[in-house]
Parts: C-alpha cells; sequence; structure tokens
C-alpha cells in the first residue's frame, strides 16, 4: 500500500494531531473549572474550545443522543487516547522492524 517511510510519517502525524487535541481537551477541561460561569468570555477558554472542536464532534457523531453533551468531553478525550494510543503502538512497530538509515532518520525521539 504505502511504503515504510511513508507509514511511519502518517503514523507521526496522526500521533501528533491526537496530542494535539488531546491536550486542548485537557487545558479546556481546566479553564471549565477554573474560569467559572465567564469561561465563554475567556479568550484562552475560546482558543481551546475551536482546536478541541473536531474531537468533540466526532465524539458527538459515533455515540447516541442518550449520551448528554456534558459527558462528550470526557469522552471525546478518551477517544483521542485511543487514537493516540494505537498511533503510538503503530509508529513503534514500524521503527522497531525498519532498517538502521531509516531510524535514524524518522524515528528518533525529537
Amino acid at each position: 500500500m504505502f511504503d515504510l517511510t511513508t507509514q511511519i510519517m502518517i503514523a507521526k502525524g496522526v500521533k501528533l494531531l491526537a496530542e494535539i487535541a488531546g491536550y486542548s481537551l485537557i487545558g479546556l477541561g481546566i479553564l471549565h473549572v477554573l474560569a467559572g460561569a465567564d469561561r465563554e468570555r475567556n479568550m484562552f477558554y475560546q482558543a481551546l474550545k475551536i482546536i478541541a472542536s473536531p474531537a468533540m464532534k466526532l465524539t458527538r457523531l459515533i455515540t447516541s443522543r442518550l449520551i448528554p453533551d456534558h459527558r462528550i468531553g470526557w469522552l471525546a478525550l478518551g477517544l483521542v487516547l485511543g487514537v493516540w494510543l494505537a498511533a503510538s503502538l503503530y509508529f513503534g512497530n514500524l521503527c522497531r522492524d525498519a532498517p538502521a538509515e531509516i531510524q535514524l532518520q524518522l524515528c528518533r525521539k525529537d
């Protein structure tokens, strides 16, 4: 399907997107608690809400309407953590089986 280099780059990209979404969901949860009722006027809360919205929308699309909206954030975080874990394991397996020159170029811990 794809060569090894492309697979490693895709795994790194998925892992990076999951990290960004995960950190924004965690930050959104922290600001939700700390900012209180004025959180909708908080600039950082709005920025994190925009960044986290694809994960929230995907989670709402996957789940049924029986799940209340205030639970979607936790479910989105779980979904993002699952995607991150799967991408990390896939990336690790690809790098373990890769030739030495590809490991040196693409499998560094940077």
